[in-house]
């Protein structure tokens, strides 16, 4: 009968060796941080490098396109005047005045800003490139 799991490793695959080396206090913080951040351990994060194996990209070291970040910020923005509007007419609702506004007109720009919000976010997960004048503005909306 068989055994069931990962198979045993080589002799020559195993890491029975240690190595050690002598660092300041901020160097070590450095290093387990980029290692941190990368997504390995300090010990695999040295192998790496050493032998000039491939270390993940970590999160501080993908760079976010400015543009994306701009646009994000203008779609912050944008939903935080949709929010206001959206106050008013619950404010005439509980007041009984009349909104100026109707609520479908708010539903639609929030649904279009919520579209907009997780396209760039995708983007900027993603790190696609950004292209000037894929919003609202490109498209003839007033903001």
């Amino acid at each position: 009968m068989s055994r069931m799991g990962r198979p045993e490793k080589q002799e020559h695959e195993k890491l029975g060796a240690v190595v050690q080396a002598r660092v300041t206090v901020a160097e070590h913080e450095h290093i387990r941080r980029v290692a941190a951040d990368a997504g390995v351990t300090v010990s695999d994060y040295l192998r790496r490098r050493a032998c000039s194996y491939q270390v993940p990209a970590g999160a501080r070291q993908r760079a976010t396109d400015p543009a994306l970040v701009t646009e994000a910020n203008k779609l912050g923005v944008e939903l935080k005047a949709v929010g206001n509007l959206a106050n008013q007419i619950a404010v005439a609702a509980h007041t009984g005045r009349r909104s100026r506004v109707e609520w479908e007109a708010v539903v639609s720009q929030i649904e279009g800003a919520v579209g907009a919000v997780h396209d760039v976010l995708e983007r900027m997960v993603s790190g696609d490139a950004f292209e000037i004048g894929t919003s609202d503005e490109s498209e003839g909306g007033d903001g």
